[in-house]
Parts: structure tokens; sequence; C-alpha cells
């Protein structure tokens, strides 16, 4: 049977759910373009910081005013730099993009579920301060606006593996700030323990999923979700 094509909604600026809403469809779909503007950066970033340093060693070479023994420090620091690039650089893109697409995709669930519980009457679960509510909301969310947010088996297997990602990411200390001192406690307590490896070293419980095919898969499948999430509220509020 021929399905009437669903009607078009438009935003009545003098509601305050409706500018509500179009600012936050605006603002998740920006966040999730830039997930993937993130991601496909990372070969750039990698390349050009090899080249760079490739480069430098080339000029400081064929400086011939000044000895060789000038030269061996700044010519040993930069191929310092070029073997960290091809052991790590990538891999520190690629775990940046896992856990900064990870925080997104949490801001926008934990801003739908507030979005919801303002406009809609529909009361928003208890947030984790200080970790992820990602399960916690997209349960909620799948309650409060059913069929919008029905995933997929390759979707569930993709966030639930990377949720392990990001966890190790971050317990292991590949984001932690020396500089303040809670960063500081955090890394001489990791130092101490028997779980402690190189700073860099990529553990056996991610080592297969931390790499370019895997973290694209698990972006794009972010992306999908933050834009599903975005067009159900947007619609959820305007409806209302």
């Amino acid at each position: 049977l021929f399905r009437s094509p669903m009607p078009r909604l438009i935003p009545n600026h003098g509601k305050r759910s409706h500018v509500d809403a179009v600012a936050f469809k605006a603002t998740a779909e920006m966040a999730a373009d830039l997930c993937l503007r993130g991601l496909a950066a990372t070969n750039d970033a990698f390349d050009l910081g090899l080249r760079g340093s490739l480069e430098k060693q080339d000029k400081i070479i064929s400086d011939l005013g000044r000895s060789l023994e000038e030269r061996s420090k700044p010519l040993h620091e930069e191929k310092r730099r070029e073997c960290f690039s091809r052991d790590f650089g990538r891999t520190q893109h690629l775990a940046a993009s896992t856990v900064l697409t990870y925080a997104t995709l949490d801001t926008v669930l934990a801003e739908a579920v507030r979005l919801l519980d303002i406009h809609c009457a529909i009361t928003a679960p208890g947030q984790n301060n200080r970790g992820s509510s990602v399960r916690g909301n997209l349960r909620h969310l799948r309650k409060a606006m059913p069929g919008l947010l029905l995933l997929s088996r390759r979707e569930l297997v993709v966030l639930n593996e990377f949720l392990k990602v990001r966890n190790i990411l971050i317990h292991y200390g590949y984001f932690l700030n020396g500089a303040i001192p809670r960063g500081k406690k955090l890394i001489k307590r990791l130092r101490a323990s028997a779980d402690y490896g190189d700073y860099f070293q990529i553990r056996k419980g991610f080592a297969i999923l931390l790499r370019d095919y895997a973290v694209r898969i698990f972006v794009e499948v972010c992306n999908g979700l933050i834009r599903r999430v975005a067009d159900g509220v947007y619609r959820r509020l305007l409806s209302n």
C-alpha cells in the first residue's frame, strides 16, 4: 500500500522546546561530523609528523657550518621523533579518536534525555558524572522512543567492544596529565602496579581493535547513532 510521506515539521521559534530542538539537532550533527573529520585527519597528521622529522634530519645533516659533534644531538632527537611517529604516532591518533568519539556520543545522549525530561516530562536517568552513561541513556531512549534506537547486532557488538577499549585506554593512563595533582598520583600508582607497561604499549585486550579499519567502523556507528538520536529528539520535541 502507498504510504504518505512523513509530514514536515516546521519549528515555531516562539516555543522554547522548538528552539532547544533546533539547537540540539544542529549541534549534535556537527559533533558527529567532527568525529569523522578527526578520524580522516589521522593519516594526514601521521604523515606530516613523519615527513617533517625526515626533512629536519636532512637539514641537520647538510648543515656544514656546524661540526659533526654539534649536529649529533639534534640529529639524535629528530631520529627519536621519527621513531616515535613510526611506532606510536598512528596509535596515538586512533586512541584519541576512540575516546573522543565515545565522549561525544555520551554527551549527545545525556543532552537528549535532559531535553526529553524538561519538555516531554520523560524523567531522565541518573548520570555518571565520573564516567560513561552511554548504556543507561541508550536503554532509556529506547523506552522513550520505541523503534528509534533498535540497534543492530553489529552496532551492539561494536559499541560493547569499544567500551572495553575506552576503559582500558583511560584506566591504563593514556590520557593522564602529570601536570595536575590527581594525574601525578594516578601515574605513580600505575607505575607501581603489576599491570604497568610502557606508556605507549598496546596491550593484548585491544591490539586488534585499535587499528584504522576497526576505529573507522566504531566512529561510523557512533556517527549514525548520534544522527538518529538528534533527528528523533528533534521530531519528538516539535510534535510535543
